[in-house]
């Protein structure tokens, strides 16, 4: 199954030199589209267990990198001006409310790929957890429908048997 959404994500990191007296402190908010592929491993009850690998595309909407007491805009430099492409992956649990909609809770670990701002290179990792509502707008169930019937005219009598598959859509 695959799925496509929005996110908001904010990334951050603190660190210091204490051979240099120096304090770093980097926060950033991105708006992400991302996409993914999962499978189902197995069913508990009327739930699943699954894995899911996912990939996004990320834009800068807000960022500050804080050195000693000097604080940067980083939206005004151009080395993050560049879109955030990561990869994740993980585990999650999935549970049908209604025909439409799923309850899930899942785990993701990710790593973008490497961008450079200039002279150093960048790449963020993350761990999350997260839950939400799943909304299911593709739904479809194929049914075998069996339909026997005879069929007599003036010169032939004959029986015919039909099988018809049919796709019915009861998604959003």
């Amino acid at each position: 199954m695959g799925s496509i959404g929005v996110r908001y994500a904010g990334y951050g990191a603190i660190g210091s030199d204490d051979s240099a007296d120096n304090f770093m402190e980097w926060d950033v908010n991105y708006l992400e589209i991302n996409m993914g592929l999962d499978h189902k491993l197995f069913n508990i009850k009327k739930g699943s267990i699954y894995i899911k690998g996912s990939t996004s595309v990320g834009f800068l909407v807000q960022g500050s990198q804080t050195i000693n007491n000097t604080v940067l805009n980083l939206k005004t430099v151009e080395e993050f001006d560049k879109s955030l492409i990561d990869i994740r992956l993980g585990a999650g649990f999935s549970h049908p409310i209604s025909d439409n909609f799923s309850f899930y809770v899942q785990y993701m670990y990710g790593k973008s790929l490497v961008w450079t701002a200039k002279p150093e290179k960048l790449r963020i990792e993350s761990n999350n957890i997260s839950f939400g509502l799943l909304i299911d707008i593709s739904k479809k169930k194929i049914v075998k429908l069996k339909d026997q019937y005879k069929l007599k005219d003036k010169t032939n009598d004959y029986e015919k048997t039909s099988t018809l598959n049919a796709i019915i859509s009861d998604g959003i």
